[in-house]
């Protein structure tokens, strides 16, 4: 279609058929005709004008505060000093104008959708738009964009963001496909996922006692392990996901964590009548308030937990396990167990001594 060639006045473009197919609630000239010019029309051309996936303007170009905007029957193009021209369309166009447009928090679009791999993103001055057939449209900004950018963006293992970040009580929270993202001034940003995602989630995700990760997942091992602001998340294969907290949890540090002779926690700290019990691939710690937290072993757990446990006479362990001379002994409230390579385990409560058959233990080394 030609354009007319009038020297010193923007080119008109004659559309004697846009009255068909425009936006019905959109300006209309009473001939029918929309202009374009200067940087606007430069990118309109080069996205194949007309004939384009654009199709044709539906209005004039609307100038404030700086910012030029021009609608398109298939999308809408905005142009500043600062960012130059740019066109969104489809769902980005529908989700960016719900956030406000370049009013919005997201300002102006700095550069043009590009697709790759069934994924379309757009930069915007303070955020990133991305779609996807499987997820829709979603936007991510601040902190939570520089760590998902941190961690690989959509090529990386969170995958897509699959809904809108979500404020309050001071956390922000985002979901991807394989992973959560969370924000708060006290913790800045951290992504969780996987196994200690969802036990996460179980235990009240920032809700719950655990608050807000602190930091990210770190693998070394085998082992994957997850800090928040009042516990701690491990898995392995072997193990499993859990937590530890409170004074269970800075005793288990103190004992060398993971890496120390307790190993991996394999459950969960269970409370009952005042006592909390967690178990760990090689012993249990046990706490009250009266007692504090300690950990029983070897030989002398297993003894413990076969025939007395602590609702027993002898009550808690109330400190480590003291090893002198080839014998190992831990005091409880009301006795103590000692064990040696040529008697076992042996019961001592309150001055009497008992090794009966279903005391004994096997002879074997206290932290066997």
């Amino acid at each position: 279609m030609a354009a007319e060639g009038v020297p010193g006045v923007p080119e008109r473009l004659q559309l004697p058929s846009v009255r068909e197919q425009r936006d019905p609630v959109a300006p209309e000239r009473r001939d029918g005709t929309a202009f374009i010019n200067g940087a606007i029309r430069s990118l309109y051309g080069s996205e194949g004008g007309p004939s384009g996936y654009l199709g044709f303007p539906i209005g004039d170009e609307v100038r404030a505060g700086g910012v030029s905007r021009q609608e398109f029957q298939n999308g809408t193009a905005y142009w500043s000093a600062a960012t130059g021209p740019s066109v969104i369309n489809g769902a980005i166009r529908s989700l960016y104008n719900s956030e406000g447009g370049p009013s919005g928090y997201l300002g102006l679009p700095v550069g043009p959708e590009v697709r790759a791999g069934g994924v379309s993103r757009q930069e915007f001055q303070n955020g990133t738009a991305y779609w996807s057939a499987a997820t829709g449209p979603s936007v991510i900004n601040g902190a939570i964009r520089s760590l998902y950018n941190s961690e690989g963006g959509p090529s990386g293992y969170l995958g897509l963001p699959v809904g809108p970040e979500v404020r309050a009580g001071g956390v922000s929270r985002q979901e991807f496909q394989n992973g959560t993202a969370y924000w708060s001034a006290a913790t800045g940003p951290s992504v969780i996922n996987g196994a200690i995602r969802s036990l996460y989630n179980s235990e009240g995700g920032p809700s719950g006692y655990l608050g807000l990760p602190v930091g990210p997942e770190v693998r070394a091992g085998g082992v994957s392990r997850q800090e928040f602001q009042n516990g701690t998340a491990y898995w392995s294969a072997a193990t499993g996901p859990s937590v530890i907290n409170g004074a269970i949890r800075s005793l288990y540090n103190s004992e060398g964590g993971p890496s120390g002779y307790l190993g991996l926690p394999v459950g969960p700290e269970v409370r009952a009548g005042g006592v909390s019990r967690q178990e760990f691939q090689n012993g249990t710690a046990y706490w009250s308030a009266p007692t504090g937290a300690a950990l029983i072993n070897g030989a002398i757990r297993a003894t413990y937990q076969a025939n007395w446990g602590p609702s027993s006479a002898l009550g808690l362990p109330i400190g480590p396990e003291v090893r002198s001379n080839g014998s190992a002994t831990q005091r409880f409230e009301h006795g103590t167990m000692t064990w040696t390579a040529k008697t076992g385990v042996t019961v001592t409560l309150q001055a009497t001594t008992r090794t009966p058959a279903a005391v004994q233990s096997p002879t074997t080394s206290p932290a066997s």
